[in-house]
């Protein structure tokens, strides 16, 4: 939710969405740990890095599937100046199997900042 009126500033709230990787055998326990999100105004260069001590997520986003997540990082308070402006995001999903920590990258996307009505 806006903090001020959306001619001075907006919040903005990206969602990504991933699958952790199968199992190879039966055995295997695979658990989400969380994620880091790297961003900034250009594909080569996301020079900021969000990397909470826990993560929020949801699994089964629009209904597709047990295996599939999705996290979100709101970037808060951007000012008017900011909007029409291109930012790029990639996500770092962290997990562990049998209890031994990995994790992988998620493709780089670019959303727009823009205005939306109340």
């Amino acid at each position: 939710m806006d903090q001020s009126s959306p001619e001075k500033s907006t919040n903005m709230r990206f969602g990504y969405d991933f699958k952790l990787p199968e199992a190879s055998s039966e055995k295997d326990e695979i658990s989400f740990k969380g994620c880091t999100w790297y961003y900034g105004v250009a594909e080569d260069d996301l020079k900021n890095t969000f990397s909470p001590d826990k993560t929020n997520f949801i699994t089964n986003p629009d209904k597709k599937g047990a295996e599939y997540y999705r996290s979100n990082i709101v970037f808060t308070n951007l000012s008017s100046g900011a909007y029409k402006r291109s930012v790029y995001a990639r996500i770092l999903v962290k997990y562990t199997v049998n209890g031994k920590r990995t994790q992988c990258d998620g493709n780089i996307c670019r959303f727009k900042i823009r205005q939306h009505d109340r």
